[in-house]
C-alpha cells in the first residue's frame, strides 16, 4: 500500500532530509554557537541584564524542543523570532570578543 507523505516526523529531520548531513551539521553548529555565546553572555553580564539573556535562553530552548515535536519553522513567525534572538546574541557577544589591532 502506497502512502504519500508531505513531511517527515519533525523539523530537525526535515532539515536533514532537505539539506542532507552537511546542512544538518551546519544547523547544529549554529545552535551550539548561539548557546555558547549565550552562556558566555550570562556568565559575564551583570545581574540586571543577565535575566534578559536567561529568558532568551529559555525562549530558544523552548523553540528547539518544539522543533522536535512539531513544525514551527514552516511558519513565518518562529523563524522571524529566531532571527531576532540570534541578532540580540550577535550584537551582545561583540562586547566580549577580543578587539583586533589594525594599523
Amino acid at each position: 500500500m502506497y502512502c504519500p507523505t508531505k513531511r517527515v516526523h519533525n523539523d530537525t529531520l526535515e532539515i536533514g532530509v532537505d539539506l542532507g548531513f552537511v546542512g544538518l551539521g551546519l544547523f547544529f553548529i549554529v545552535v551550539v554557537a548561539l548557546l555558547s555565546a549565550l552562556w558566555k553572555i550570562v556568565k559575564l553580564e551583570d545581574n540586571a541584564n543577565a535575566w534578559f539573556y536567561y529568558l532568551l535562553f529559555v525562549c530558544l530552548s523552548a523553540l528547539f524542543v518544539n522543533m522536535q515535536f512539531s513544525f514551527p519553522h514552516q511558519l513565518a513567525m518562529p523563524a522571524v523570532l529566531f532571527g531576532f534572538y540570534a541578532g540580540f546574541l550577535a550584537k551582545k557577544s561583540e562586547q566580549f570578543l577580543p578587539k583586533n589591532k589594525t594599523n
